[in-house]
């Protein structure tokens, strides 16, 4: 039986152009900048890869039968009451954390893979009135965009996804990891179309006192998403 204790290595391609923004960065007319690591180079943050895993996951349980709360509201989350028992919580938020649980698994930061060349682009946006959907008088505004240098060769994210668990909370992180199709902003304008890729899948034997790595990396990803969506249906 698998360990609580996991390391999964993931990595996400980025198919076209792609936003996600920063701060600590100005840049004359550019009024939103993208996230940039100590290197000088676009990175994903893993607190953006974790919101979209987990309302992937969301998705997944409810399809599944299984009862989940409706974050990011606190008052809508639960347990709203006897915060201590853990029957109090729905399986979304016994994994990847609420207000008053903390997270059992964590995302590292998404940095771009060595010998991946990147560009910088600045591009034009207007303001859309939520009301009426019509162009809103004086909001033009300017943002940049990141893709690849290399023609036919997509950019390339390393990352890592750690935590505890049992083999069924893995299955559910993953099967929503895999989901993914687009991460960052402007989105509608067909920003950010991603590939998710599983990779090294490491766990820890309390016995031998070590880390093993899984040896068919795939295999485990199908057990473990077909365990997880056996546990909704039971449930």
């Amino acid at each position: 039986m698998l360990p609580g204790r996991f390391q999964i290595q993931v990595s996400l391609e980025i198919q076209d152009m792609f936003h996600i923004a920063g701060s600590g960065r100005y840049l004359p007319l550019v009024d939103l900048t993208v996230e940039m690591d100590e290197r000088g180079k676009p990175y994903i943050p893993g607190s953006t890869v974790k919101g979209r895993v987990r309302a992937y996951a969301e998705r997944l349980m409810r399809t599944a039968g299984l009862q989940v709360c409706s974050p990011p509201v606190p008052e809508q989350m639960c347990p709203h009451a006897d915060i201590d028992n853990e029957d109090k919580y729905c399986p979304a938020c016994l994994i990847f954390g609420s207000p008053w649980v903390s997270s059992r698994v964590n995302f590292s930061n998404f940095y771009l893979a060595d010998g991946n060349d990147f560009i910088l682009q600045t591009r034009q946006g207007i303001g859309v009135g939520r009301t009426l959907g019509t162009v809103v008088e004086e909001k033009l505004y300017f943002w940049e965009a990141v893709g690849t240098a290399t023609k036919g060769k997509p950019l390339s994210f390393n990352g890592e996804i750690s935590g505890t668990g049992e083999r069924s909370d893995i299955g559910w992180i993953l099967a929503a990891f895999r989901m993914m199709s687009s991460i960052g902003g402007q989105k509608a304008r067909g920003m950010g179309r991603v590939m998710a890729k599983i990779g090294r899948v490491r766990f820890w034997n309390e016995k031998s006192r070590k880390w093993h790595s899984y040896e068919d990396p795939e295999n485990f990803c199908k057990e473990a998403i077909a365990l997880a969506l056996a546990s909704g249906n039971n449930g």
